[in-house]
């Protein structure tokens, strides 16, 4: 699991970091027995997700289109 030093965090405040999550889900999928693959693919998607938006908007930020 991803260790986050809360300290350094700028501009502390109620959002939730995106890689932090992103990081968490994958700890629970690795460590998952696979057992309800329903739960199991609906994590995974919620990852995806995550990480597409992820991107989407560090490209908005820089000004990259596509």
């Amino acid at each position: 699991m991803a260790k986050w030093d809360l300290d350094k965090l700028h501009h502390a405040d109620n959002r939730v970091n995106t890689h932090y999550i992103i990081d968490r889900l994958e700890d629970i999928l690795n460590d998952t027995n696979q057992k309800d693959g329903r739960i199991v693919r609906k994590l995974d998607e919620l990852r995806r997700e995550l990480i597409y938006n992820l991107v989407a908007n560090s490209k908005i930020k820089r000004g990259v289109e596509g």
